[in-house]
């Protein structure tokens, strides 16, 4: 039967451009095969009917008719490419077949009545009032995340107004892959969501969920993250770009977590490492811990907060970054906030390049106890590389092959309860470091170790041989 039909499709649109000159040929699409080819392909009284299409001969584009001379990208055939069919359950899903016009329109514009919209949008709460494109993202959505699968955008824009599009609080994995679609939001909470733990016991069922969500651009407003999933393990963000928001993405429980190849653009914050924020949750029981952000670029034209931001979680790695633009508080933060199972962080390539600096330092470090690994530092600008204090233990913090920093009045570093190693270091190669490597400090001024057991608020200091 499906041969017949493009054979069918084949002679209609050879007749059509050669016999009718005709650019576009327009007609119904069955709803299921049948023995017989049940209806007329030039008629309007078919009797199985689903939409009214339209074909364009010389390229095979299709479209479908959605209301008010609106025309949305779509298939002819049952099985579209991007929609996998297996025993009657669709694998891949994308807006446009749940009706996304890629327009900044509501149902009501399109003249679409509430009937209709409960008919073929059940269980999302939609309304006249929305815009059609949130409807679409939100039944895709809806079915991936609760029986598995994978949501593929076809590109373009999408106007979901000011709704956020919500993942199964007990989600199956699942992916999203947006082939660099945009989606424009113009709400006050995160764009892609997902219901909150009732309590940490909750937590740890919601725990179980990983997907990958990448190849997506999301512009929303000030007060918006752009992801704000709640527990996952194993979560894959990638070549993600947000613009315009409060932050780009917030995780919370968040284990074993890969941020890569992502893009914040004017937001107040990037990208956030974070405890669960619910009852029961603690900065020792529902943390983020080893997770890892590499190859991202965190840019604005304003005064931003944070580049990178990392909270009660330990074993995290910030690797090849970018910190970039006006000024930021902070390129990268991290808090342990005072938790005793926070014992270490790593840093392994960064590179500072805001024109006004930082108002606090590019790393702050704030741990009661562990070591924290800071290697190939690059800054542009004059500023602060490290703010370290201990929060009631001995840190250790570890400086290397730092090539070129800018001190900031001669001072490279803040000190407080700390030990430090400084490690060949071009930017702070010195023959007298006894005397030298003190006056690149602020606070608690470090004095050189003379070995093992010397205390905190010391340093060694190798210097790279010439």
């Amino acid at each position: 039967m499906y041969k017949l039909k493009l054979f069918l499709l084949s002679v209609l649109l050879v007749f059509s451009n050669n016999v009718l000159a005709q650019r576009t040929i327009n007609w119904y699409r069955v709803l299921t095969d049948t023995a017989q080819l049940n209806y007329n392909p030039f008629s309007g009284s078919n009797t199985i009917k689903m939409g009214y299409y339209n074909i364009n001969p010389k390229t095979g584009q299709e479209h479908r008719h959605v209301g008010n001379g609106v025309w949305v990208e779509d298939s002819l055939f049952k099985q579209e490419a991007n929609s996998l069919i297996v025993n009657g359950t669709s694998i891949d899903y994308s807006p446009e077949q749940f009706g996304a016009v890629r327009q900044n329109v509501t149902f009501s514009q399109l003249g679409i009545t509430q009937n209709t919209i409960n008919t073929n949008y059940p269980g999302i709460g939609a309304t006249v009032a929305d815009n059609v494109d949130w409807a679409a993202w939100q039944m895709a959505i809806k079915i991936a995340s609760s029986q598995g699968g994978c949501v593929k955008a076809k590109g373009g824009t999408y106007y979901i107004g000011s709704k956020p599009i919500t993942i199964e609080k007990y989600s199956k994995d699942f992916q999203i892959d947006g082939n660099y679609c945009k989606i424009i939001s113009t709400g006050s909470v995160a764009v892609f969501n997902r219901p909150a733990p009732n309590d940490n016991g909750d937590a740890n069922v919601m725990i179980a969920l990983r997907f990958t969500i990448k190849n997506i651009w999301v512009k929303g407003t000030s007060s918006q993250i752009g992801f704000d999933l709640g527990p996952t393990y194993g979560a894959m963000y990638e070549s993600i770009h947000c613009e315009d928001m409060d932050e780009a993405i917030h995780t919370r429980f968040a284990l074993k977590t890969v941020i890569q190849n992502c893009f914040a653009t004017d937001c107040n914050k990037g990208w956030t490492f974070d405890k669960g924020n619910w009852v029961g949750a603690s900065n020792s029981n529902s943390q983020s811990n080893v997770s890892i952000i590499r190859d991202c670029r965190y840019y604005t034209n304003l005064i931003g907060d944070y580049g990178i931001a990392v909270k009660a979680s330990s074993g995290c790695i910030v690797e090849n970054c970018i910190v970039e633009g006006n000024k930021v508080r902070v390129g990268i933060d991290f808090d342990a906030q005072s938790s005793t199972v926070v014992k270490d962080f790593t840093v392994r390539g960064l590179h500072l390049e805001c024109t006004n600096g930082t108002t606090e330092a590019c790393i702050k470090i704030r741990i009661a106890g562990g070591v924290i690994t800071i290697e190939k530092v690059f800054g542009q600008y004059a500023g602060i590389l490290v703010d370290a204090a201990t929060q009631g233990g001995y840190p250790y913090v570890r400086i290397s092959n730092i090539p070129w920093w800018v001190k900031l009045t001669g001072k490279a570093f803040n000190n407080s309860g700390c030990s430090w190693e400084i490690n060949s270091c071009d930017a702070f190669q010195t023959n007298t470091p006894s005397t030298f490597i003190p006056t690149l400090f602020n606070g608690i001024v470090p004095q050189l170790c003379g070995g093992p057991g010397c205390g905190s608020n010391r340093f060694f200091y190798t210097g790279i041989p010439r």
